[in-house]
């Protein structure tokens, strides 16, 4: 994987890139380059949703999908296309959780509308981020 993203160089704000997976159970790795956060101004909120909005279509160009890979794909099994992604540029030293949620949320539903056979899971690391996650975006009886 280091050696992939050497090859890849630095990237611009927002920008994403595909690398292999590199041994993880998945295809493709996506990376983006996060925005800095500098007390809340409305350009940061856009930054991150840019790295949302193009780390999707990154996600959706590469043809992301989920299942069991070949063996599933040679049982004649559809893979739905699909994509996991974290809680970007979130935390300490970064954009406040409960403002990075509502961006996440906000880019992730626009996206599914545009592209509704992709699903998108958001990826919260400790049950207190989703308990927030909850609370933010309103979601009811969503799968833990």
């Amino acid at each position: 994987l280091e050696r992939a993203c050497r090859k890849l160089g630095r990237c611009r704000i927002g920008q994403a890139v595909a690398t292999p997976g590199c041994g993880l159970p998945c295809r493709y790795i996506i990376h983006v380059a996060g925005p800095g956060w500098y007390g809340g101004e409305p350009r940061e909120r856009f930054l991150l949703a840019g790295c949302y909005q193009n780390a999707l279509h990154k996600a959706y160009l590469c043809s992301c999908r989920r299942g069991g890979g070949a063996r599933d794909f040679f049982r004649g099994r559809p893979q739905q296309p699909a994509v996991a992604v974290p809680l970007i540029f979130s935390g300490d030293c970064h954009m406040p959780r409960a403002a990075s949620l509502r961006v996440a949320g906000a880019a992730i539903a626009d996206f599914c509308q545009r592209h509704p056979s992709m699903e998108v899971t958001l990826v919260l690391y400790r049950q207190s981020i989703y308990d927030m996650a909850k609370r933010i975006l309103g979601w009811e009886d969503a799968p833990s």
